[in-house]
């Protein structure tokens, strides 16, 4: 009997073992999707940038083939 008992509260051990890990595991993934987030959110606002930025020039592009011509 004792034999049972003992082998009941090692499942459960290990259970609980298995749980912790599965939340360490969770805030890791939520850890690194908030960083995938950040470097997203920097691209977006790089990408951004060079769009106004190529916009600028072919506009200037545009003015200087106007007054050129």
């Amino acid at each position: 009997m004792a034999a049972a008992s003992g082998d009941g509260e090692a499942e459960t051990l290990l259970s609980t073992f298995d749980q912790i890990y599965d939340v360490k595991d969770f805030e890791r993934g939520a850890a690194e999707i908030q960083s995938l987030r950040l470097s997203c959110d920097a691209e977006v606002k790089r990408r951004e940038a060079l769009e106004i930025a190529c916009d600028g020039l072919r506009r200037g592009s545009f003015s200087s083939r106007v007054w050129q011509s």
